[in-house]
């Protein structure tokens, strides 16, 4: 055979230098290593349009200080181009590659009240400034509209006595839910605005004016990826903004709060993402909206909050309350990481309004806590969220006499379905009462609804019974990009890790109108320690209704506050000192990845036995380890560009968010709602009706105590222990009878 036939046939083997000649890629680099960059004016004037630093009408002054960094990322330049086939202008940022030093220029920004997110909290904080006549700026880390678990929250609540309302139903229910450790000055300020604000967000086009959910055809074409419907979100939130004249500045990570030499709130600094810019932001008050923290989002598109609010706010002698709390979202066994089905875009558009948590008298079985009884019989089953990679339960069975009462038995369909693996009792979708469904949102595919066969344009038929609207067992035409299979009968702990419950972690306020206790800081939203959901999530619609109640107030109280105060004073020594905190990981030669760093607390705090079953020896094992990475690792992060710079200082928030887990976990000592301790499997009220504060020292220490509810929040103390607290963790029957709780 000659060497021609025998090389028949054979790929050929290209070199990689070969390849990115062939590619053009070295043609490319030779003509950028030529490039100059544009010189940056002393100036910047940026145009009323959607930019990755958008504002209305912004002028913002610059400075430059010269940086050495470990990359060759130049400094930025805003440049209009007209986009292709439309007859706007965008900015876009040009960035070219230079060897050696590069200019970093300092941008400063100048407002009455500074909002720090624009979510539910952020955007109703916005508008409550600004209806007091304040300049309000609004920063934003990601692009307004798709960012955050606000473009994608589905439910709300409000109180309205005309439709039934009681406020002494309301106070059971919610003393009933979140196991006795609600602040009750918060739940009857959430029921006194959370009408209006309802009625805000109908106005703003948030909520569908019918109150409608979508149709199986617009969630057809949501999944087809037609995101321009006129109830998307995404598109709705920047306009907002836009309509009300409100500043906004996207991109843009906020690293520190600034402060006078009275300790007074100023002002916050950080840096635009894409270009390294240091911006630097004065204010006479400001609004901290940032959401609660986690390690792991329980699914796209939803990211993990990084704590960062959190850890601004601590680091200028903020409380910071609920730490202990875990919300770990359940999901099917068979896809558990996509505890919500974006993929399907479910959300966008569907927003509707749910009834009050129930009250039934001795005590209501919650689902989240029930999940821990199953998880610590069981193990958590194909939970990526620390657990064994299995798609079914571990060996073991279920718990001793069964699920617990109200609760699901273990890989079995819930209450009122047929035996495992068959089909729900009940017959077809649209079948009578005591038809068989799976719970709501998540096992569901989302082209099943039964659609609310009532006029929704009554406003006697707004709200309804989430629990009563269940998705039928039917598998659609057309399948779930996410979840191509049919939905399976195993819940499990979800991909969550680290997520606070909803309302209860967050900045612990000093009154009843959301102030931090820090001079010119309030918060709102999830960002704020409301404690409206006690120990564990009290039902759907919540968060979202009250992040809106409360960033109005929190507005509207930093408004007046801005109206008595002077200028912000800033120094200048201040302001460096934050630019060169900011830009260390940048000018860092060797140290450590940011990356690194997030997977070193990812696999210290997810497996289930750290984060849902604790106890003190494994809780302090962690917390060693996460000192150790604070003090040793944290220090000499490094970052090559702008994205990993963010990277590296949300790396730093996250270490101290899981120092702050720790701590809360291990002062907590007993068991409660979503914090189960092994070593204290009982319910404690003599000791621990309580909250629980971290702060730091004179010497620099995270502290943690605690904040006794007060006796006239407590509720009827003649209900014995288990009319109280009727789900039962494991080791609490042996605990309450040598305790004599019982």
């Amino acid at each position: 055979m000659s060497g021609e036939n025998k090389n028949k046939g054979k790929k050929k083997l290209v070199s990689r230098r070969e390849f990115l000649i062939g590619s053009g890629f070295v043609i490319a680099a030779g003509a950028l290593s030529s490039c100059v960059p544009e010189a940056v004016t002393s100036t910047i004037t940026q145009t009323e349009t959607q930019t990755a630093v958008s504002t209305k009408s912004l002028t913002a002054t610059k400075t430059e200080t010269t940086t050495p960094l470990t990359t060759t990322t130049p400094a930025a330049t805003i440049a209009p181009v007209a986009a292709p086939n439309a007859g706007t202008t965008r900015n876009i940022i040009k960035e070219l590659p230079l060897p050696g030093q590069r200019k970093v220029g300092t941008t400063d920004f100048t407002c009455d009240v500074l909002v720090i997110g624009a979510g539910y909290a952020g955007t109703m904080a916005a508008l409550g400034a600004q209806a007091l006549g304040q300049k309000v700026i609004v920063v934003c880390k990601q692009k307004i509209g798709k960012s955050g678990l606000s473009p994608w929250a589905n439910t709300m609540l409000f109180f309205d006595p005309t439709l039934g309302d009681n406020e002494d139903s309301w106070i059971q229910g919610f003393q009933d839910n979140t196991e006795y450790l609600i602040d009750l000055d918060y739940l009857k300020l959430f029921m006194r605005d959370s009408l209006a604000r309802f009625k805000d967000w109908r106005q703003l086009g948030i909520i569908n004016q019918n109150y409608s959910l979508p149709n199986p055809s617009q969630l057809i074409q949501y999944s087809q990826g037609n995101i321009e419907d006129a109830q998307d979100r995404r598109w709705l939130w920047p306009k907002i903004f836009k309509d009300k004249g409100i500043q906004t500045v996207e991109r843009v990570m906020l690293t520190n709060l600034l402060t006078n030499s009275q300790g007074a709130v100023v002002g916050a600094g950080g840096f635009h993402v894409e270009s390294d810019e240091v911006m630097i932001f004065r204010a006479k008050a400001v609004v901290i909206c940032t959401g609660a923290g986690g390690f792991k989002s329980g699914g796209f598109p939803i990211n993990g909050s990084t704590f960062d609010g959190d850890c601004m706010a601590y680091n200028v002698g903020a409380k910071i309350g609920g730490m202990e709390w875990q919300d770990f979202h359940g999901a099917g066994g068979t896809y558990p990481s996509d505890s919500w089905k974006q993929g399907d875009q479910r959300f966008i558009g569907r927003i509707y309004a749910t009834t009050p948590p129930r009250y039934s008298g001795s005590g209501r079985q919650n689902r989240d806590s029930s999940e821990i009884v199953r998880i610590h019989a069981n193990g958590p089953g194909g939970a990526p969220s620390g657990g064994p990679p299995s798609g079914g339960l571990p060996p073991g069975g279920a718990p001793p006499g069964g699920a617990p009462q109200g609760g699901r038995s273990s890989g079995g369909p819930p209450s009122g379905g047929a035996g495992q693996g068959g089909p729900p009792q009940g017959g077809a979708p649209g079948g009578g009462p005591g038809q068989g469904t799976y719970p709501p949102d998540h096992l569901a595919n989302v082209y099943s609804y039964i659609y609310k066969p009532v006029d929704q344009n009554d406003w006697k038929n707004v709200r309804y019974d989430s629990d009563d609207y269940h998705p039928p067992i039917t598998w659609p035409e057309i399948p779930s990009r996410t979840n191509p299979q049919p939905p399976d009968m195993l819940s499990v702990g979800g991909g969550g890790t680290g997520l606070g419950v909803h309302c209860t972690e967050g900045i612990f306020p000093a009154d009843t109108n959301c102030w931090s206790g820090v001079e010119g800081l309030w918060a709102a939203g999830d960002a704020l320690c409301s404690r409206l959901c006690g120990a564990s999530y009290v039902g759907k619609g919540v968060s979202s209704s009250s992040a809106g109640v409360f960033g109005y107030v929190a507005g509207q109280q930093a408004a007046n506050y801005a109206k008595g105060t002077s200028a912000s004073g800033v120094s200048a020594d201040q302001v460096k000192s934050v630019q060169n905190e900011i830009l260390m990981p940048r000018n860092r030669k060797t140290g450590y990845s940011p990356y690194w760093i997030q997977e070193l607390v990812l696999q210290a705090y997810a497996p289930y036995y750290i984060a849902k079953m604790k106890n003190k020896a494994r809780l302090q094992g962690v917390l060693e380890n996460c000192t150790f990475i604070r003090d040793n690792l944290v220090p000499k992060l490094m970052a090559s560009d702008p994205h990993t710079n963010r990277l590296a200082h949300e790396a730093r928030h996250i270490v101290m968010g899981l120092e702050m887990k720790l701590r809360a976990a291990l002062i907590r000592e007993e068991s409660r709602g979503m914090h189960y301790r092994e070593d204290f499997p009982y319910r404690d009220d003599k000791n621990w009706l309580a909250w629980t504060n971290l702060q730091k020292d004179s010497k620099g220490n995270m502290v943690a105590s605690k904040v006794p509810v007060p006796d006239r929040m407590k509720t009827n103390s003649s209900m014995t222990y288990k009319q109280r607290y009727p789900i039962v963790y494991a080791g609490e029957e042996e605990a309450i009878k040598t305790l004599g709780l019982g």
